[in-house]
């Protein structure tokens, strides 16, 4: 098949030229034609690899597994130091209780 592509413009203009027709005006036609498929084609096989790369980072995102902590205010502790600790280990605040805790989250150790 790769030998004849040269000649697929060609023949598609003879397959759809009109009876005793202008077979000049059919066959620029029909190169448009292959050469507007062509581009088309390139521009799916962009759009493919796009979404392809979107779908294993979103995979990715999935399966992450998240770790959770609870923190409980003791009111007679000022919280600065280890709170400051928790954001050096990965732990992100999510929350704050009615009853002063705190909730923290980061990714499972070894996932990072």
């Amino acid at each position: 098949m790769t030998k004849f592509k040269p000649l697929m413009p060609m023949l598609l203009a003879l397959l759809l030229a009109p009876a005793g027709g202008a077979w000049a005006e059919n066959g620029l036609a029909a190169q448009r034609l292959a050469a507007s498929n062509e581009e088309m084609v390139k521009q799916l096989k962009g759009v493919a690899s796009t979404l392809k790369a979107m779908d294993e980072k979103l995979a990715r995102l999935l399966d992450d597994q998240w770790e959770y902590r609870f923190m409980q205010r003791n009111l007679l502790s000022d919280l600065t130091d280890d709170i400051a600790k928790l954001g050096r280990d990965g732990w992100e605040l999510i929350t704050v209780t009615e009853q002063e805790g705190f909730v923290f989250k980061r990714r499972r150790q070894g996932r990072r």
